[in-house]
């Protein structure tokens, strides 16, 4: 895009405009010890299977920290065990 604008193809660089947000820190809540309680509880209580499914897929990505793109692409065969 650069290259096209200097060479005068397109009258502006739209990356110019562009702000990368990546990296930069936000201030997300953190679930309290209470709240991860009521989690465990609720699906120790459940007998709905899809929220079961759900909340076994949430809370292992809180346990591990794992982003949901990693943990969705996670298979048995990726565990040693």
């Amino acid at each position: 895009m650069a290259e096209a604008f200097r060479l005068g193809l397109i009258k502006e660089n739209p990356y110019e405009r562009f702000q990368d947000k990546r990296g930069e820190k936000s201030d997300r809540p953190h679930l309290t010890e209470a709240q991860l309680k009521k989690l465990i509880r609720m699906r120790e209580e459940s007998t709905d299977a899809v929220m079961n499914r759900y909340l076994d897929f949430f809370l292992f990505q809180t346990f591990t920290g794992m982003a949901y793109s990693d943990a969705n692409r996670l298979r048995t065969a990726h565990c040693n065990y």
